[in-house]
């Protein structure tokens, strides 16, 4: 089961309930998968750190500048969900799973360290 989780989430009151909830589906047998979204969080720490980001439509063009606190963001995203299995007492890992490539320049608009998903590694979760 595959549960895409915006970061927002992680902030509300019932949100250890939910991840008993979800950790209660694995102990059971389910093979659950959690996707955190971290599009709020980068937000939060980008604007923390000053740093403002552009966008091509709906994709937030990533700097060189910009690139360690989307990955803290994302770290932090992800481990809010460790906190909540350890908790249960269940197993869980971070792993990176996707591969992304970058997506280059788009209407003559560099999209700098953006990427897109190429390939999920389904074989591996």
């Amino acid at each position: 089961m595959v549960f895409k989780i915006d970061f927002p989430v992680t902030g509300h009151p019932l949100f250890l309930s939910m991840v008993k909830d979800l950790a209660l589906l694995a102990q059971t047998g389910f093979r659950v998968v959690i996707v955190p979204g971290a599009k709020e969080c980068i937000d939060d720490i980008l604007k923390a750190h000053a740093i403002t980001s552009n966008y091509k439509g709906s994709v937030r063009i990533t700097t060189a500048d910009a690139i360690p606190f989307v990955q803290m963001a994302a770290f932090h995203s992800a481990t809010r969900f460790m906190t909540g299995f350890s908790g249960s007492r269940v197993d869980a890992v971070i792993g990176n799973f996707v591969r992304a490539r970058g997506i280059g320049v788009i209407g003559g608009t560099d999209m700098e360290h953006s990427g897109a998903v190429d390939k999920f590694y389904t074989e591996s979760l």
